[in-house]
């Protein structure tokens, strides 16, 4: 974020990717199986993490089952 500070206008934010933070949280099982409950609690930590550093909130495809 630091060197996107200094390099883009104000008009560029950052968003959580979901499909991304399934696989950091789920690896290859992510595709095609549903999330656990402490996989859910690792997926809400992640996002958070992310919100807390500066991201303006969470990309989710069509199909994509809320956190």
């Amino acid at each position: 974020m630091d060197t996107l500070d200094q390099r883009l206008g104000v008009n560029v934010g950052n968003l959580i990717g979901h499909s991304a933070v399934r696989y950091y949280v789920m690896g290859d099982e992510c595709q095609g199986a549903a999330a656990t409950a402490g996989g859910d609690r690792g997926h809400a930590r992640i996002v958070r993490e992310g919100l807390q550093a500066g991201a303006l909130g969470l990309s989710v495809s069509e199909k994509s089952r809320p956190l």
